[in-house]
């Protein structure tokens, strides 16, 4: 099962995708990738999530023309 780790290191969030796996009956953790500092992740899902808002606006007005 993979999931999004956040570790702070010198006062900054960072993420990092991490897959856990069994073996010889103990958990094991792998990191994936690294994904980017907290703020900028944060940054783009705001970003996007204000694009979509507004395709999605445009769109109800195109329909209502």
């Amino acid at each position: 099962m993979a999931f999004i780790r956040t570790k702070i290191i010198k006062g900054r969030k960072y993420c990092y995708l991490v897959k856990g796996s069994w073996n010889n009956g103990k958990c094991r953790q792998k990191v994936i990738r690294y994904l980017g500092s907290y703020d900028d992740i944060y940054a783009k899902r705001t970003t996007l999530k204000n694009r979509t808002q507004h395709q999605a606006q445009d769109g109800q007005e195109k329909e209502g023309q």
